[in-house]
């Protein structure tokens, strides 16, 4: 008898929930689908209406385990650095979502350091070995925009948090690392993202909303390609027909 491990694999994958306990309410998890996420805050408005409508979470998995891993061994490794007067909240399998229903927006932090009394908010990154950690000069904008909207969320939930790391460990060489402090910003960007959400949720289905990846080649691993050409082929058909 063969014993399929890929099939195995792939099943215990798609049993396991991908949502979190919501903070301060123990029986209630996020609707990932009624909001705009932390991580999601900069993806193109139109392919976030197709996901939101029609999830296809379960198709692609690989990326998202490789980024379980490497922070379940982050944190691993800063829990057993930690010393006198020093913790870290919401790691691991205590880690919850952040919700502003006002907002639209919600958030996961993959941590939060404390020493002193200073709050510091973690985000940990899985990188493609292929990526010039060395040329980094600042967090991706997509990251960046990811631990501002968190920290407005962990500020509106009673947190004193005002600054953030942003750690990319290279997911073929864990010794290949890059570090980023970031400070908070007071909650502009989560003012942005609000209006983002809006954007969002108040467009009846996705051909009201722009292809924002089309300028910055963020098409290129979108699972709604095709749905997203026929909207471009349709309104330029249309415009031929205005002329």
């Amino acid at each position: 008898m063969t014993l399929d491990l890929i099939k195995r694999i792939s099943g215990s994958v798609a049993a396991q929930k991908s949502d979190w306990p919501l903070y301060d309410d123990e029986e209630g998890r996020l609707d990932r689908n009624a909001v705009l996420t932390a991580s999601e805050n900069l993806r193109c408005l139109r392919e976030l209406k197709f996901a939101k409508s029609e999830s296809r979470q379960g198709d692609k998995w690989g990326m998202a385990q490789r980024g379980h891993a490497v922070e379940a061994w982050v944190v691993e490794q800063i829990t057993a650095s930690l010393g006198a007067g020093e913790k870290v909240l919401l790691e691991g399998a205590n880690q919850r979502s952040f919700l502003c229903d006002e907002a639209g927006l919600s958030g996961t932090p993959d941590g939060v350091f404390v020493k002193d009394g200073i709050q510091t908010l973690l985000e940990f990154k899985s990188a493609d070995p292929r990526t010039n950690l060395e040329g980094m000069t600042a967090p991706k904008p997509q990251h960046l925009a990811q631990v501002q909207q968190n920290m407005w969320l962990l500020n509106l939930h009673g947190f004193d948090v005002s600054q953030a790391v942003v750690l990319y460990v290279d997911a073929s060489d864990f010794q290949r690392m890059r570090q980023f402090d970031v400070a908070y910003d007071g909650g502009s960007m989560a003012r942005r993202s609000e209006i983002r959400a809006g954007l969002l949720f108040d467009a009846a289905n996705p051909a009201e909303l722009p292809a924002e990846g089309l300028p910055n080649n963020g098409c290129t691993y979108c699972q709604f390609k095709e749905e997203c050409s026929a909207i471009q082929v349709a309104a330029g058909e249309k415009r031929k027909e205005l002329k």
